[in-house]
């Protein structure tokens, strides 16, 4: 596959720097399964405070590890899932931690937290100031949601690389109307936050925030789209909302048309698509089932909920660093 499709379906937050390294790693990866084959340095880019890697939606251990278990072709749609980790956002505490995973969360700190070092208190290199609370619980959910699929002897070759998608969606990032819910606490606060994009500025100020939640809120309808398309790709239909669909269908497949499409119904207030406004991740663990085992449930009108369908995004805020 050319490496536009694995930018436009793996790697879309980052930038050439990120890219470039990427594959150049991968070349070594496929003859030495390391840490340092897997993962990239930390980059300053030209609209970044600090230095940031690509986050592996598929644990570097895995990726490590299993990467004689996974065809060539796997191994490959695995490696290139990568997030920026200035938009793993996510309000502590949240209702898909305790509801949909049980799991029991001490008090938290701040009212959002992120992967390391996506948001800091200070302005400084290395991830001095990083908050990063309940990060290696979301981390350990979404590895072992991924080592389900990868279990799965039936499994498809795009399946790992979905589920690390599908779980990074899930679990790294909060929709706009989660991080509503965590607005005051955060600008009301006597801490001092910082985005790692500097015209995003201090999310600890109401123009920060809401500049932060809308850049995470758009990149992850952007990630929907493409784990839409992935499982199409898969012939996981069943696992695909009518609504996601819609927007592929109507653009060709063309995932930034679709999000022009998604914006401009966005901005009607009486529209008859069906727009997702739940204030949490309503979709289901992940950790349970594999891709194939929740499209075959799915299609047998089991409840299976792997992707939920779109929510309302604004334009680009001032400061979106993605183009």
């Amino acid at each position: 596959m050319p490496n536009q499709e694995y930018r436009k379906l793996g790697s879309f937050t980052m930038d050439s720097a990120r890219r470039k390294a990427i594959r150049h790693n991968f070349k070594k990866y496929k003859t030495s399964q390391t840490a340092a084959t897997v993962r990239i340095g930390a980059i300053t880019g030209t609209r970044e405070s600090w230095g940031v890697s690509a986050d592996e939606n598929v644990r570097t251990k895995i990726l490590r590890t299993k990467f004689k278990s996974m065809t060539p072709r796997e191994a490959r749609w695995a490696y290139h899932q990568r997030s920026h980790q200035g938009v793993l956002v996510y309000r502590t505490n949240s209702q898909t931690l305790r509801k949909t995973y049980d799991t029991a969360l001490k008090t938290p700190r701040h009212g959002i937290s992120a992967h390391t070092p996506g948001i800091k208190t200070q302005v400084v290199k290395g991830t001095k100031g990083a908050l990063t609370e309940e990060h290696g619980t979301r981390d350990n959910l979404r590895a072992q949601a991924v080592e389900k699929t990868l279990s799965d002897p039936k499994r498809h070759y795009l399946d790992t690389a979905t589920m690390g998608k599908l779980g990074t969606i899930q679990l790294m990032m909060s929709p706009q109307e989660e991080f509503s819910k965590a607005r005051k606490s955060v600008t009301s606060g006597s801490t001092t936050i910082h985005s790692v994009f500097p015209k995003i500025g201090e999310v600890s100020k109401k123009r920060g925030f809401d500049r932060m939640a809308s850049t995470v809120n758009r990149v992850r309808e952007r990630e929907k789209l493409v784990s839409a398309t992935m499982l199409q790709k898969a012939g996981r239909d069943n696992l695909v909302p009518a609504p996601h669909k819609k927007l592929l269908k109507r653009n060709h497949g063309d995932i930034d048309g679709a999000m022009d499409m998604l914006e401009r119904k966005s901005q009607k207030t009486s529209t008859s698509f069906p727009f997702n406004s739940a204030s949490y991740s309503k979709t289901d663990r992940l950790d349970e089932r594999s891709v194939r085992r929740m499209d075959r449930d799915a299609g047998n009108n089991k409840r299976a909920r792997a992707l939920s369908p779109p929510r309302r995004i604004e334009p680009k805020p001032k400061g979106y660093p993605f183009g």
